[in-house]
């Protein structure tokens, strides 16, 4: 830490650029995890309480509408939520979408700082959908899964199944797993949220909670 000797020796703190200052804060995946539950909210149409009650059908325990609230504004600079991945397991069956969603980057906020990364948040990208030299151990733990399960995948066929530089990944193969519909499905709450984004950009009034 600097001594006050040493900050005065770089020159204060009126050495801090304006740049610096219009910069907004770094960002966490626990408030991007609160954006994604938001948009996606809005994106299938469903109001606060009827998000608790659609947890509560999985938990037998109704949250208040308030509860529901409060994750969301963890986005927006409220009081900071943690997410469990229990929670995150329990938000993908009440949206219907992979978990995966709630951690894909916010449009509105590309370039901001990662918290604790010095990356972008734009960068999130890679580590949901990896790179070619990280995806093997995913396809060698589908593969595993499928022979557990008695699907007969031919030993002489897990190789090729394992495109991983592939568009279609694991979709020659492993069908069974429907990646690629997967795949599909988030391309498709992707392009719903540039779209809400880019109205929400134009329209005078703000989105009606």
């Amino acid at each position: 830490m600097l001594t006050e000797a040493s900050r005065d020796a770089l020159g204060g703190a009126d050495s801090t650029s304006t740049s610096d200052l219009d910069k907004p804060p770094p960002l966490d995946l626990n408030a991007i995890v609160a954006y994604n539950i938001k948009s996606i909210r809005l994106t299938r149409r469903l109001t606060q309480d009827q998000v608790a009650d659609r947890l509560a059908d999985f938990t037998g325990r109704r949250l208040p509408q308030a509860s529901i609230s409060q994750m969301e504004k963890a986005y927006d600079g409220g009081r900071r939520r943690l997410f469990n991945a229990h929670d995150l397991y329990l938000l993908a069956k009440v949206f219907e979408v992979p978990i995966v969603y709630f951690f894909l980057p916010p449009p509105p906020c590309l370039d901001r700082q990662l918290a604790s990364t010095g990356e972008a948040v734009a960068d999130l990208l890679e580590t949901l959908f990896g790179a070619p030299t990280s995806l093997r151990v995913v396809d060698s733990r589908l593969v595993e899964i499928a022979d557990t399960q008695g699907l007969g995948i031919a030993a002489s066929e897990k190789a090729s199944s394992c495109s991983v530089g592939s568009r279609h990944l694991h979709g020659n193969k492993l069908w069974e797993f429907d990646c690629n519909a997967r795949l599909r499905e988030i391309a498709k709450l992707l392009n719903e949220l540039i779209d809400r984004h880019r109205a929400d950009c134009d329209a005078v009034a703000p989105v009606p909670r």
